[in-house]
């Protein structure tokens, strides 16, 4: 999950302070799609897991479900790096039919 800083309110609007990350994963995939390039294998299988992982924390130790789940919401860093963001229609697991 991507880090969140905290959020500032100014003139009517939210401000969310997160953690910088370099693209998100359509973009990238629009990218490699322009330049005529198929994303690898085991660069699939990391952001599948990494995915996974990631909403399988939030629902066994945060008791929350995603609900927005899309190529938008997964960011990529240089370093390799695969999180999730957009939290904006997570539900608690308690108030929800998805359990």
């Amino acid at each position: 999950m991507v880090r969140f800083y905290g959020a500032m309110f100014r003139e009517g609007d939210v401000w969310i302070c997160m953690e910088v990350m370099d693209t998100s994963l359509d973009k990238f995939y629009k990218k490699c799609n322009a330049l005529g390039r198929r994303l690898p294998e085991p660069f699939i299988a990391k952001v599948t897991l990494s995915v996974v992982e990631g909403l399988n924390f939030m629902k066994e130790d945060m008791n929350l479900i995603h609900r927005d789940v899309k190529p938008s919401n997964i960011l990529l860093n240089r370093h390799g790096q695969v999180k999730i963001c957009d939290f904006g229609i997570s539900g608690h697991l308690t108030n929800s039919l998805a359990k």
